[in-house]
């Protein structure tokens, strides 16, 4: 990593750096293409990119006591106390470290990086695939907004799969510009606090190969866009697989209480899940290539299903009767959206549009545990905080049940109130399957060692407390009491 090279052995292939130095060292031990730059008079440091298509993160770790200062683009924090890391240079008297730099060096490009006294520091180094420019879209079209998109297929066709990032809303997605392929997409992230899963991402049984990391998986299906992460991490390493969808076919979807209607839908070309990691699937869509039909079929017996789709005003489809569609002049976009019954098959248009964004909720028809009159004993839930229509008892054996959940079904809210004078109650909710869950109020979201992430919320004696809002259709909860202590009397 800080391998220092005589002048004379100096060989840029692709051009050189503008940046006056006596020292230079390789970046990479195995790729040739970044280079150090330091200049001893002036205690500058910069980054010398020789390659001609990928981009390099910088992150480096200054030891405490170092004067150091950020030149041009470098983002340089102040770590919040003196932290300890492996593989220091040679010689340090410590391993603490109080400064952490950034810094992303385009191809053939030099950039400024540091300047000043440095005690001791570490560096990791990082390469991917530079944007893509002047992209031809074959399939579709990414149906999500972004600044900058890089193929993950690079040596293939187009690309393939695209990901798109957006700087300014701080997310990524990855976009399948494929008919044939299932494509798989693995992240390690080195700091899982950079990167927050979105919608269909879900955390890797496989480790990340840092203590502190985490690995997030996510599937795309074939002309679809699916968001990824939030966050802007600074390090991250990239895997992709292509699943031909003929290793996935009509042998792999079960129906277990029906079968879509052939009277709607004559060719079942493609058949997708619409909820993949839930039972069957659940939900289906079915795609005619012949007669160019989308429809979907709703295999549950107790769930309804809605599904909402954005379609670019420009493309052009026939939407089936029974679709509520809302036109968005602002947006550019066409607003889709249509209930489907238990065990139903239901059109949803005609056509082929390239941009196309869908997302599924699946709400119960009918609810065993809500209670028609809850007996509150010591109050009642304070109506301006939720008016609920269905309620449910949290602890079903005890009392009149002591905690309600209230649910808000037209607003898509739950709240809970404690019908208790002397105990605090704690609620510990993981979704199993969310739409857009968020949560309210004092609900905060945090890992449980056995449940893993989770909604949390504590609820005083008669109190009427919000906890989320969104569509939820697959959860786990515990409750749990803890009585408040009882004053000693005076002797």
């Amino acid at each position: 990593m800080s391998t220092l090279v005589p002048r004379d052995k100096l060989d840029f292939k692709n051009g050189s750096p503008k940046f006056e130095y006596d020292e230079c060292y390789v970046g990479f031990e195995n790729n040739d293409f970044l280079y150090r730059l330091v200049n001893t008079k002036t205690q500058e440091w910069a980054f010398y990119n020789d390659s001609t298509e990928n981009i390099v993160k910088v992150k480096s770790r200054f030891g405490a006591g170092s004067k150091v200062v950020a030149l041009d683009r470098t983002m340089l924090v102040k770590l919040p106390a003196a932290s300890e890391a492996e593989g220091s240079t040679p010689g340090n008297a410590s391993k603490a470290y109080e400064w952490e730099a950034f810094l992303e060096v385009e191809p053939g490009s030099t950039e400024l990086f540091v300047k000043g006294e440095i005690n001791s520091y570490i560096m990791e180094f990082y390469s991917e695939a530079a944007p893509a420019k002047n992209i031809e879209f074959e399939y579709r079209v990414p149906s999500v907004p972004y600044d900058k998109v890089y193929k993950c297929f690079k040596d293939k066709g187009n690309g393939l799969l695209f990901r798109l990032v957006d700087e300014k809303r701080n997310t990524w997605a990855f976009y399948n510009d494929t008919r044939d392929y299932i494509m798989k997409v693995s992240v390690d992230f080195p700091n899982k606090d950079e990167a927050t899963p979105l919608n269909g991402t879900k955390v890797a049984q496989t480790p990340s190969s840092n203590a502190k990391g985490i690995v997030y998986v996510l599937e795309i299906e074939p002309g679809q866009t699916e968001m990824f992460i939030s966050g802007a991490p600074t390090s991250y390493k990239l895997s992709f697989a292509a699943d031909p969808i003929a290793n996935r076919g009509e042998s792999d979807i079960i129906f277990k209480n029906g079968s879509p209607d052939p009277a709607i839908v004559p060719h079942q070309s493609h058949v997708f899940r619409c909820f993949k990691d839930h039972d069957n699937g659940l939900l289906f869509r079915i795609v005619d290539d012949v007669n160019k039909i989308w429809a979907f079929y709703n295999d549950t017996t107790d769930f309804m299903m809605t599904v909402n789709s954005r379609i670019p005003s420009c493309e052009e489809i026939q939407v089936a009767p029974g679709v509520d569609v809302t036109h968005d002049d602002a947006e550019g976009v066409v607003l889709l959206s249509v209930q489907v019954n238990p065990l139903t098959t239901v059109p949803f248009f005609v056509g082929d549009p390239k941009g196309i964004e869908t997302t599924f909720s699946a709400t119960p028809t009918r609810d065993a545990e809500a209670i028609e009159n809850p007996q509150y004993e010591n109050g009642s839930p304070d109506l301006s905080v939720i008016q609920p229509d269905v309620v449910h008892k949290c602890f079903k054996e005890y009392g009149n049940g002591l905690l309600f959940r209230l649910k808000d079904t037209v607003n898509r809210r739950w709240g809970f109130y404690n019908d208790t004078t002397d105990n605090i109650m704690t609620v510990k909710v993981a979704m199993t399957e969310v739409g857009n869950v968020q949560p309210l109020g004092n609900t905060r979201v945090v890992e449980d060692p056995e449940m893993g992430e989770i909604y949390m919320l504590e609820v005083h004696p008669l109190r009427t407390e919000l906890f989320i809002e969104g569509d939820v259709y697959g959860f786990t909860s515990r409750f749990t009491a803890v009585r408040i202590p009882t004053p000693a009397r005076g002797g």
